[in-house]
């Protein structure tokens, strides 16, 4: 009798240790969902677009995370002289056109990131609006060229290819053209408020691709295991944001991955429809990370954007021995009129631009 009393004692004991541990648990779990814990641990490692905010918006599409937002303007400044943006109502910086293409018109999609789109440049100083400009120099000419400007401000590659891909049958490109440079974890628009932590919480967690893109486990704490309990638990997520070996994505090999595939996939849908692809990459692609021009580094190639592609597919605007704003990544106007130079002379040379 004794020996039964005293496991009925320990029974008693346990299950009220389990009950303690749950409830304690589920106080914690409460308190780290309404003083946000989580949320501030994480948050601080995430990339946040916050130029010409006013002229974005979250998109649809969970691939691009945000895009241009019709019909927007603003009299834009990163901390220099103020320059106008005016986003068409088809999601395009201007100059804007008609969405049905007129008979004669060879019509060009641009995407990329923001040296395409043009930060901290005018509208009519971008590098699609001069690509427009030079082309259609010849006013004798019956063919009339548009360039439209999708680029987006800190878009990747998967993001600027799906992009293109997604607008293919709308828009009616005769050709697209895919600015490089950025590469790794996409960024999120940041809050017109500027504080990171007024972004979407929920929508974050729900996108299956946030915690494999943008944070890396300790070895003996797997993804597999330990995302599952992030993706349910604040407690989960707030105690494994502390555990040493876990933290930003930096090297991204996963990214990279999902870039060569968004690419692949952009040039097999539209050569498909007979539209050439070109990818070319901007001269700050072959320089140090302080900007220092590397004229050895090799040309990061076809090869780069995903093994297969065709090397007339690929552009390199890179250059020795020139002024340092030739190298920058967002140059001033007559760097990017001169990069539009460099597209052109090189796409004619490929043969895919058709004759004025």
């Amino acid at each position: 009798m004794q020996s039964v009393a005293a496991a009925r004692a320990i029974a008693v004991r346990v299950g009220l240790a389990a009950l303690s541990t749950a409830v304690a648990l589920v106080l914690a779990e409460v308190l780290a969902r309404s003083l946000a814990i989580d949320q501030r641990l994480l948050t601080a490692s995430l990339f946040f677009q916050g130029a010409d905010i006013e002229v974005h918006r979250i998109s649809a599409d969970p691939a691009l995370h945000y895009e241009l937002a019709p019909g927007t303007s603003c009299d834009c400044s990163v901390g220099g002289p103020a320059y106008h943006v005016t986003i068409d109502e088809h999601g395009a910086r201007h100059p804007t056109h008609a969405l049905a293409k007129a008979p004669g018109v060879y019509r060009i999609m641009a995407v990329g990131g923001s040296t395409v789109y043009g930060g901290a440049v005018d509208d009519a100083q971008t590098i699609p609006a001069a690509l427009e400009r030079q082309l259609n120099a010849d006013t004798a000419s019956p063919r009339r060229y548009e360039a439209w400007n999708f680029g987006t401000s800190a878009y990747m590659l998967r993001q600027a290819a799906d992009l293109a891909r997604g607008r293919l049958d709308d828009v009616r490109p005769d050709l697209v053209l895919v600015q490089l440079y950025n590469s790794g974890r996409r960024a999120y628009l940041m809050p017109a408020s500027y504080d990171a932590l007024d972004y979407d919480w929920r929508a974050l967690l729900a996108d299956p691709d946030f915690f494999p893109e943008q944070f890396t486990f300790p070895w003996w704490l797997p993804a597999p295991i330990s995302e599952p309990l992030m993706r349910r638990s604040a407690l989960a997520r707030a105690g494994i944001a502390l555990v040493p070996g876990f933290g930003p994505n930096r090297g991204c090999d996963w990214c990279e991955r999902r870039d060569q595939d968004a690419a692949r996939a952009l040039s097999s849908m539209a050569e498909a429809r007979g539209i050439p692809v070109v990818y070319y990459a901007i001269p700050a692609t072959r320089c140090a990370a302080d900007g220092t021009p590397e004229p050895d580094r090799p040309s990061p190639g076809a090869e780069s954007v995903y093994p297969g592609l065709d090397a007339e597919r690929f552009v390199d605007l890179f250059a020795a021995g020139r002024e340092p704003a030739f190298y920058q990544v967002h140059p001033p106007p007559p760097i990017l009129e001169e990069y539009a130079r460099l597209l052109v002379a090189a796409l004619r040379a490929r043969g895919l631009l058709a004759p004025p």
